[in-house]
């Protein structure tokens, strides 16, 4: 991952944020732009699912990586068509009736 800018590694498709990145030399650049290159040392700081971001950890930089990248990518867009349709079937449930105890209150 090293070398490379933030742009490049699209780590939001795998449902990975890069809230903040520091250097090993102790500065802190916040909120990083696309264009951020990630430097060897760096320590990032990531929101997002606990299996993603262990993923990015664990992941081997050869030809394996890129294969499990495109899992990963998967993964995420298979996750955010059923956390989509979940809400649809949400907006367009009925909504509830009051139960009889707070209707006497």
């Amino acid at each position: 991952m090293t070398e490379k800018s933030l742009r490049e590694l699209r780590l939001a498709d795998e449902g990975v944020l890069v809230l903040s990145i520091q250097r090993s030399s102790g500065a802190v650049i916040g909120t990083p732009e696309a264009k951020t290159v990630l430097e060897a040392g760096d320590r990032i700081l990531t929101y997002g699912r606990h299996e993603c971001i262990e993923s990015l950890r664990n992941r081997p930089a050869d030809p394996r990586g890129d294969e499990e990248r495109a899992r990963s990518v998967e993964e995420q867009k298979e996750l955010q068509a059923s956390e989509l349709a979940a809400e649809e079937k949400l907006a367009h449930a009925p909504p509830l009736a009051p139960d009889e105890d707070s209707a006497s209150n």
